[in-house]
This record gives structure tokens, C-alpha cells and sequence, in this order.
């Protein structure tokens, strides 16, 4: 699906179309990480997409890895909408994505790529607007020295501030 799932979002195919790429793709190698990424793309509301239809993608993309990522793959699809002309993650926010599966999916991929600073790193910005002061400050020690990798929304010192990292040292 990669480049053909965004040709087709670009001229205005409809979601059986899509549907019919994302599960050729899906047949071909259901581990390839962007297939999932393409077909979030078509959920995003910027593409006429709908927030509700994106949280239920999400648990899709979710369920359909769930042998080599699971909810791995439901933090993965946020983080590439996880910016201010997106969906981002805000703590007591009504509306996805939510704070329980976001963390369940960062635990994930730090438990199945635990050598990965770029997973820590977002697992971290996004722990940065959680009220979860003592999982930022855990994450914040173990990504020091790599502060480029976090890519937080926040800035860095925002972040510490915000959850005191810099008078837990």
C-alpha cells in the first residue's frame, strides 16, 4: 500500500478502494509498518476523516498486528498525527487518543525494542503531558544525554518543569 494508499487518499478514493489496497497489502506483509500508516492517513479529519473513524482504525491497526506489535501499532498510528495540526495526546482530553492504551502501546514497543532511544524518546513526550510526573521522570532519566531523540510536543524543559525531572537527580 505505501505510495499507492496515498496516491489513491490524494485523488479522492473511496474507502473500498482503500480498503481493498490496505488488505492486499495487509496479505502481502502484514508486518510492514507503513500500510498501517497509509490507510490512518485516510482517517485523519485534515483528509475528511473523522477522529472517531481514526480511534477506530487504530484499534484495528492494533488488532491486526497484535502477533508482531499490537497495541505498539496503536501508539504508532497517534504519533504520526501527534502534532498541533493533528490528534495529540492531552491528558483529560475527551476525545483519542486515550491515556491507558497510548501507554499500553509505549510499553510495548520499549518492551519489544528496548534499545530503541527514538520509541523511549516519544514514549516520553508523550508521558510529558500525562499527570504522570514519576513515569515522565523514569522515562526522562533513561533518554538523558538523547534529549534530540524525545521529538516532544512540549519542549524539554517544558517537560521537566512541568513533571520536576531537574530536582529528581
Amino acid at each position: 500500500m505505501s505510495g499507492a494508499g496515498s496516491v489513491a487518499t490524494d485523488m479522492g478514493a473511496r474507502e473500498s478502494e482503500l480498503r481493498a489496497i490496505f488488505a492486499e497489502g495487509l496479505r502481502l506483509t502484514t508486518e510492514y509498518h507503513q500500510i498501517y500508516f497509509e490507510m490512518a492517513r485516510h482517517y485523519q479529519p485534515k483528509w475528511g476523516g473523522t477522529v472517531a473513524a481514526y480511534e477506530k482504525f487504530a484499534l484495528e491497526a492494533a488488532d491486526n498486528s497484535r502477533r508482531f506489535e499490537g497495541m505498539g501499532m496503536y501508539s504508532r498510528i497517534y504519533w504520526i498525527v501527534d502534532d498541533e495540526g493533528g490528534l495529540p495526546f492531552r491528558d483529560g482530553n475527551q476525545l483519542p487518543p486515550y491515556w491507558k492504551p497510548l501507554r499500553q502501546g509505549y510499553e510495548d514497543l520499549v518492551r519489544l525494542y528496548p534499545s530503541s532511544l527514538h520509541n523511549l524518546g516519544k514514549f516520553a513526550g508523550v508521558a510529558c503531558r500525562s499527570t504522570d510526573g514519576a513515569l515522565y521522570r523514569t522515562l526522562r532519566s533513561k533518554i538523558s544525554g538523547y534529549e534530540a531523540s524525545a521529538q516532544m510536543f512540549d519542549s524539554i524543559d517544558v517537560c521537566d518543569r512541568r513533571h520536576k525531572w531537574a530536582t529528581s537527580k
